[in-house]
């Protein structure tokens, strides 16, 4: 039986739960509108939102995950079946939803809607390609660039990429791999991880990157006392773009305790640098994580009623709200830019 009901149907609480200097009322009204297109049992998955910091609007971008565990695929069709005709972009997931029903490639698939530009109800596709050389990687690439990229002709881009990922040291895995359909741009994003800050500037030499290798440098090294890990977005096209988004993380076998000073001390150092405007410093600082239970589902989904009946007795339905990474965009012809990435994931506790 297919949900009728839609993901923003299980979000309203939390417009009273985020803090507003993060996501005001107005950019919230805006992702409950984009959230409507999708079906509500993906409240069951990872979603998230993507807050700009050096500015004082409180505006945020709405991303929504769907996970091979939760019937990804089919939801990620449904999805693609009900916003049929509103825009080619939604042809395309369905083409992607097939692909991956069909070859078991991807791990998951992400929806990014920017809420605040042009087409806010178009979404961004990134997904998470499962390879173990650059053989299958070619495999996924061939099936997928085309209703990825929305072009037909993607052979020269999947070339390039294999390229790149030549380049990359051993340990480095590709984890998303996506196209921003929202936008007028063309071509694809690598995001990269279980790499080196040492080892991206050796890859970035490796390259034609167009940036400077030395400016990166700097702010890596800037970075180097303040993160666990980080990991890196690389876009390419026609060539090899020049913007580079860091994504920075503390660790996460740290206590909530260890956790949450790691980031007030990521953060103090971000606003130092002035990334931060000071009203979203002290909202994210007091971001800690939390735990919603059945406040946050007026009526369960009717997959999360069948797996409760499962469950033993000690196992509550849980939603975590939490602080997943902040993220630098470097462009050399524009000042950097911070955003916080903050996360939704339903446990079982």
């Amino acid at each position: 039986m297919r949900d009728e009901r839609m993901l923003d149907d299980y979000l309203r609480e939390l417009v009273t739960q985020t803090p507003q200097d993060l996501i005001g009322k107005k950019s919230f009204k805006g992702i409950l509108g984009t959230a409507h297109l999708l079906p509500g049992s993906v409240v069951l998955s990872t979603f998230g939102f993507e807050c700009p910091l050096s500015s004082k609007e409180a505006e945020a971008d709405f991303l929504v995950s769907f996970q091979k565990k939760n019937n990804g695929p089919f939801l990620l069709k449904l999805s693609a079946e009900k916003n049929f005709g509103r825009s080619a972009v939604w042809n395309d997931v369905g083409k992607l939803a097939d692909f991956w029903a069909g070859k078991q490639l991807i791990d998951d698939f992400w929806l990014e809607f920017d809420i605040q530009g042009e087409a806010p109800l178009v979404p961004s596709l990134f997904f998470r390609p499962l390879y173990n050389s650059l053989a299958e990687l070619e495999i996924i690439l061939n099936y997928s660039l085309s209703a990825l990229t929305g072009n037909e002709s993607t052979v020269q881009l999947s070339s390039q990429v294999l390229q790149l990922v030549a380049l990359l040291p051993d340990r480095a895995r590709v984890f998303q791999i996506g196209a921003m359909r929202s936008r007028p741009v063309h071509g694809i994003r690598l995001c990269i991880h279980e790499i080196s800050l040492d080892a991206i500037l050796t890859f970035l030499k490796k390259i034609p990157y167009p940036g400077s290798v030395e400016e990166l440098k700097e702010i890596l090294i800037f970075l180097q006392p303040l993160v666990h890990d980080v990991a890196f977005s690389i876009d390419l096209s026609e060539g090899i773009g020049a913007k580079i988004g860091l994504e920075c993380y503390v660790n996460p076998n740290f206590s909530a305790v260890e956790k949450q000073s790691a980031w007030t001390k990521m953060i103090d150092k971000f606003a130092e640098r002035d990334l931060i405007d000071a009203a979203k410093s002290i909202a994210l600082k007091e971001f800690g994580a939390y735990t919603a239970t059945g406040q946050l589902f007026k009526e369960l989904p009717e997959e999360l009623v069948r797996a409760m009946a499962l469950m033993e007795r000690h196992a509550v339905s849980t939603m975590w709200q939490y602080l997943h990474h902040l993220k630098i965009t470097y462009d050399p012809r524009r000042p950097l830019l911070a955003k916080a990435y903050l996360s939704v994931q339903h446990t079982w506790r």
